[in-house]
């Protein structure tokens, strides 16, 4: 076959060789463009409180974005987004998805000063108008990748149900298994805390999610799932454990209390794991155990963020045998995440079904 090849004038060999190019690309799969902004304009794009203006960047037109802005009259539950970012500081520019108004979106985003780090990639739902990046931490909400700064790169979201994939060029992605708002239809459209600049916005069809795998963040053992909040009633924690509050109500200037009873059949000592945001008080039958604050402090350390983990130290108390009642109130300072995740054990304990009367 190769000496038949070889007979083959150049020519005649170079025609095949196009020929058998065309055949492959006409068979390749082919990505359905939804919409398409070259980002030289603001044009139709709808701005929400934020500030965007065209501006000369690496050659040619492009869109200095401060704040919110989104592509109108699409509504999509599954969805791929792609878009071109340059970084010239410190910044937090994404890609919105699912909106529903300007408290309630999916948001994710790259990171240029924490390239290299483990959260250069963030999954960041908006719940009440705030962000809760300090409640989604780890793997299954944050991934590694260099983003640079002062330099073009492409970000890709792909939504599908409740999974997402998040980009930085051809890098290893972030996976989300769980997304945190329900399936829905929303607006798209760009996002970025500190100024960024975007180009050449494509809304497609998102990309097969088959063959990826991300990492489910599932609660610890023994975990407090569930919490009376006071005026509220009961409230369920995420599958990962953690209790976002910003879910369910507005923060008061004075913090919430909730509470939770539980049993224990012999006297001894009960062990409670915390991790929490943004200030923690903690009291077991009236009594304070626990008094802290974990806000985000800098990019230095990790533990600098003031992400909802729990801490290598955990709190005890001795308890008679009977009922009880832990009390936590939960103050927000910061509109990065706030809520907690509370563990706890000891010798015959048993959580007690919740009371709207508590």
């Amino acid at each position: 076959m190769k000496q038949l090849i070889r007979q083959i004038p150049g020519v005649v060999r170079a025609l095949m060789m196009i020929c058998c190019l065309l055949v492959a690309m006409a068979c390749a799969p082919t990505e359905t463009v939804i919409a398409s902004y070259p980002l030289d304009s603001v044009g139709e794009l709808v701005q929400h409180p934020s500030k965007a203006e065209v501006v000369e960047v690496a050659g040619g037109p492009a869109l200095k974005l401060e704040g919110l802005l989104l592509v109108p009259e699409i509504e999509l539950a599954n969805l791929g987004v792609e878009v071109e970012i340059f970084a010239e500081q410190a910044c937090y520019p994404g890609i919105v998805f699912r909106f529903a108004d300007p408290t309630s979106f999916e948001l994710a985003y790259a990171v240029p000063h924490a390239s290299g780090l483990p959260d250069a990639i963030q999954y960041d739902p908006v719940f009440g108008g705030s962000n809760t990046w300090q409640l989604h931490s780890g793997p299954a909400y944050q991934q590694s990748a260099e983003v640079p700064t002062r330099e073009w790169f492409t970000l890709r979201l792909d939504v599908e149900g409740e999974r997402a994939v998040v980009q930085v060029g051809d890098q290893p992605p972030l996976v989300v298994e769980h997304l945190s708002h329900d399936i829905r239809q929303g607006s798209v459209g760009l996002w970025t805390f500190r100024p960024a600049v975007f180009r050449n916005l494509r809304v497609t069809a998102p990309r097969s999610l088959d063959g990826l795998a991300g990492v489910t963040r599932e609660a610890p053992p023994n975990t407090i799932t569930e919490w009376h909040l006071e005026g509220v009633g009961a409230v369920a924690c995420e599958p990962s454990g953690v209790l976002n509050l910003t879910r369910f109500l507005a923060p008061p200037p004075d913090g919430v209390r909730l509470s939770r009873r539980f049993e224990t059949g012999a006297a001894g000592e009960v062990e409670l794991g915390i991790g929490f945001s943004d200030t923690l008080a903690l009291r077991l039958d009236g009594e304070l155990l626990f008094e802290g604050s974990n806000t985000f402090t800098g990019f230095e350390e990790l533990a600098d963020r003031g992400w909802v983990e729990l801490r290598p130290e955990t709190v005890r108390a001795h308890v008679e045998a009977g009922e009880h009642e832990l009390e936590a109130t939960l103050t927000m300072t910061e509109p990065f995440g706030w809520g907690h995740i509370i563990t706890v054990t000891g010798q015959d304990l048993r959580l007690l079904p919740i009371s709207e009367l508590e």
